[in-house]
């Protein structure tokens, strides 16, 4: 069984259907500042809860604190600038060693079990909603939640719901031009997926890619192409949103090319996606199968023309949809980009 079916499974047995959600701190970083220095004003206020989160994967996941240590020492021939600057300022800025840093960067690339949805509504508006579900780590992930505005010359280039800590990004929008999310697809040995993201120079861990391609591809297309054709440390769907007509669509990811481009056709009746943890064209396995047949009845439902910021979030809150492993729900409307919001869910 893949990390991902046990994470379903134990998400059937824990499902809920009410909580008392709660809004997380919202920051800006400066990308016209040093990479060492972009972190300074946030991270430190999280500091307790960071190490608490680092204390819980290091006890799961002991057998990697070797590799994750020689990668610290490496640092530069595996990761990327900015992120590898950018890890050593968090490093600094929360008094843990590097490895520690990096062992935290890890977490988003050993898989979860979540939701994503793209929609045009019946005034041909799109939008993007997801829950971000991790059963394993929930409870801490939540105290670490943020809402990050990324600016350079006083101006927002793309927003992100992350994580303290965290330098990539798998929920995150360009305002006035895209949105994307990351979920995990089927995978296998998930712990050593995740370091051969850091080792193998020839690809980009999905998290990377998305931060890049938001940082410097300008239209919904583009990003579209970019998210496809880039080689990555694993597979994955990527959810894109963009802000003219049927520009939604889920991108099915190998670690070389795009299996599948799954696009809306609201003209045709197919007005949503609704992606989780598997290929969308088989049939979902026992495990997956209430997550998507929910979401798919409560979006049939509302209808188009009920869509709004509110209701979207009433989809999410749908049982089994929303369950004990959620962290967090977004929503986000790209052409309208004040709308993003996102809570703090507390099944």
């Amino acid at each position: 069984m893949t990390l991902t079916n046990f994470f379903l499974g134990l998400l059937l047995i824990i499902s809920v259907s009410s909580d008392t959600p709660t809004t997380p701190g919202r920051y800006s970083v400066n990308l016209d500042l040093p990479a060492m220095q972009r972190w300074n004003d946030v991270v430190p206020r999280y500091k307790e809860a960071v190490k608490d989160m680092h204390d819980l994967l290091e006890n799961l996941f002991d057998d990697a604190l070797a590799v994750v240590d020689f990668v610290a020492t490496e640092l530069d021939q595996y990761i990327p600038q900015p992120y590898a600057d950018e890890m050593r300022g968090i490093s600094l800025a929360l008094n843990m060693s590097l490895g520690e840093v990096v062992m935290s960067n890890l977490l988003f690339e050993l898989g979860g079990a979540c939701t994503s949805i793209v929609l045009e509504d019946a005034n041909g508006v799109i939008w993007h909603a997801r829950n971000l579900d991790f059963p394993l780590f929930s409870s801490k992930l939540r105290d670490i939640v943020i809402l990050v505005d990324f600016q350079r010359g006083g101006k927002t280039v793309y927003s992100a719901a992350t994580f303290a800590g965290y330098v990539g990004i798998i929920s995150g929008q360009k305002p006035s031009a895209y949105s994307i999310t990351v979920n995990t697809r089927n995978i296998g040995n998930v712990l050593l997926t995740a370091l051969e993201a850091f080792l193998n120079r020839k690809s980009k861990p999905m998290a990377f890619l998305v931060r890049d391609t938001l940082d410097k591809v300008q239209t919904f297309t583009q990003a579209v192409q970019s998210l496809s054709n880039t080689d990555t440390e694993a597979e994955g769907y990527l959810a894109v949103a963009g802000i003219s007509g049927n520009e939604a669509v889920v991108v099915t990811k190998d670690r070389v090319e795009a299996d599948n481009l799954w696009y809306i056709n609201a003209t045709q009746g197919h007005w949503f996606d609704v992606q989780t943890n598997f290929d969308h064209w088989e049939r979902p396995p026992y495990e997956d199968m209430n997550k998507t047949i929910l979401a798919t009845e409560a979006l049939n439902k509302l209808g188009r023309s009920a869509i709004s910021v509110n209701s979207l979030f009433k989809v999410l809150s749908t049982k089994h949809v929303l369950n004990r492993g959620t962290v967090y729900s977004v929503v986000m409307n790209p052409a309208v980009p004040g709308d993003m919001k996102i809570e703090v869910r507390h099944p």
